[in-house]
């Protein structure tokens, strides 16, 4: 096979740079990598420790409360073909506004709470004690074994649970139940920093 004779192989006595290509004897340096200030000046800041910044969230809290408003003055009054369907489609959407949607925007820092559920005896308490690696919900013998619901959180997240923010109506208890002490009902808020925070462990009364 010819060489052509503008072609020329690199010789030991060229000088390569890491990183660059040799094209015809002439060392080509790639391309330069953007500097990370670049692309940090072009990206929107985010709030730390929230999924959109606190002015997206201003906006999309304004809008279903517009939209909650605009549902609210819908009148169907015609009975015509389809209008019950439409009517519980309209409960339904301001009832999905008002406990879910507008609320969870209007705390969009609150911890998630993650529900552990079942039936008596299936090891709610165990499964929730070993996820952690310490007792903080006593399992037992009894039936029903879980009476009161115990939820777990870490110390810095205690703010979101003290008030009737979740499971209005029960007494709040702190520290872990103890094998001495009488169950009460009410909502037992345990204290616990091997869950990492921004998250929190509900381990509800058996269902049955």
């Amino acid at each position: 096979m010819t060489v052509p004779d503008d072609a020329t192989a690199p010789t030991a006595g060229d000088d390569l740079q890491p990183g660059s290509t040799h094209v015809q004897g002439n060392p080509v340096p790639d391309a330069p990598v953007p500097d990370a200030s670049d692309s940090d000046a072009a990206t929107p800041s985010l709030t730390a420790g929230a999924l959109t910044s606190s002015t997206q969230s201003g906006v999309l809290l304004d809008a279903l409360n517009a939209l909650r408003g605009r549902l609210a003055a819908l009148r169907l009054p015609l009975t015509v073909t389809g209008v019950e369907a439409a009517r519980a489609d309209k409960a339904a959407a301001i009832a999905q506004l008002d406990d879910y949607l507008i609320p969870r925007m209007r705390a969009e820092k609150a911890p998630l709470l993650v529900v552990v559920g079942g039936s008596t005896g299936s090891g709610k308490s165990t499964l929730v004690n070993s996820i952690l690696g310490e007792r903080v919900s006593a399992p037992g013998v009894l039936r029903p074994t879980t009476r009161s619901p115990v939820l777990v959180h870490h110390p810095l997240d205690a703010r979101w649970f003290t008030d009737d923010r979740v499971l209005p109506g029960l007494a709040r208890q702190a520290g872990a139940m103890t094998e001495n002490a009488t169950s009460t009902r009410g909502l037992r808020l345990v204290a616990c920093e091997a869950l990492p925070q921004g998250m929190a462990l509900l381990d509800a009364p058996d269902i049955d």
